[in-house]
């Protein structure tokens, strides 16, 4: 069974296209007819992963006597690699890749995301309290600070903001009141030691995202629950993608991110910094390590403010 691929191409539903990512980077398009120029990448590549409509394979050329190369296709399930013979590059098509994909015991995205992208995430995947995508109400009691409201106006312009100050101080109510008084969608969500986990987490941050724009991360989340994910740098990118075609800006909040400490999030939001939009914003809060990353919509991280 070949290694993870440093290609992947990937079935948009949105688009009726497949999109080649390369080291988890948007390289270019191909639609089903391409095949023309699909075949003259092929000609030029060993291996690649496809994640298709009808399932997942890893790709790879097996050069034979003569100089010739032969693409087969490997599927993993339950301890057992299932392998289905391809041809060479000019009988390679996708029409083919996902017929090997279905016949090789592949997974099909959920019918309820193809027809109902607007049903909430949360409702597809792991139980999420729908309570952890609500910013607590802020008291009628509050006494309101001014000056770090209006400090707090610069989210919209740094793709990271973390709040920090020491347990009891009110970092959570003053983003709450900040986000009541804000015109544009602010995302929501309240993190706890169960969420160190890279797909328990990024599930979550999808969930809080559509409550502000319902369609975004149908692909993202397809992708973290299949049952042969491709790297998590991948999953972003194709969320990320999504992001950059936004007509509109999006705060998202992650309250108390101290209590994240799964490396593997921190690697991803610090990719997912890296590679936002120029213009969009991410706030996170919560006591955070010191090369706190946070993620791109934009991200705001809550540290001992509260």
């Amino acid at each position: 069974m070949p290694k993870s691929s440093l290609h992947v191409f990937i079935w948009s539903e949105k688009y009726q296209r497949y999109e080649l990512q390369s080291h988890g980077h948007p390289n270019q398009w191909f639609h089903p007819g391409d095949e023309l120029a699909f075949t003259r990448w092929l000609e030029e590549h060993t291996s690649f992963a496809f994640v298709g409509q009808a399932g997942r394979l890893s790709v790879i050329k097996e050069g034979r006597s003569g100089g010739r190369g032969y693409w087969y296709a490997y599927h993993k399930q339950a301890r057992h690699t299932h392998k289905g013979y391809l041809g060479l590059s000019a009988q390679v098509t996708f029409a083919r890749l996902e017929e090997q994909a279905r016949s090789l015991g592949g997974w099909s995205p959920s019918p309820t995301l193809a027809r109902d992208p607007v049903r909430p995430v949360s409702a597809l995947s792991i139980p999420l309290l729908s309570t952890k995508l609500v910013p607590p109400r802020v008291p009628s009691f509050l006494v309101e600070r001014p000056r770090l409201l209006n400090d707090l106006d610069a989210i919209w312009t740094h793709p990271l903001t973390l709040v920090s100050a020491s347990a009891g101080s009110g970092k959570t109510t003053l983003l709450s009141a900040w986000a009541s008084r804000q015109e544009h969608c602010v995302a929501w969500l309240s993190l706890d030691a169960m969420d160190n986990d890279p797909i328990r987490f990024w599930t979550a941050c999808i969930a809080a995202l559509r409550r502000c724009l319902p369609t975004l991360g149908e692909e993202a989340f397809a992708l973290l629950h299949s049952r042969e994910a491709p790297p998590l740098s991948t999953i972003l990118a194709t969320l990320l993608n999504e992001i950059v075609q936004l007509d509109q800006e999006v705060i998202l909040i992650l309250d108390d991110f101290h209590l994240i400490s799964e490396q593997a999030i921190h690697e991803g939001l610090l990719f997912a910094l890296d590679h936002l939009p120029p213009s969009d914003p991410c706030h996170a809060h919560g006591p955070a390590p010191p090369s706190f990353p946070a993620a791109r919509a934009r991200p705001v991280a809550r540290d001992p403010l509260q």
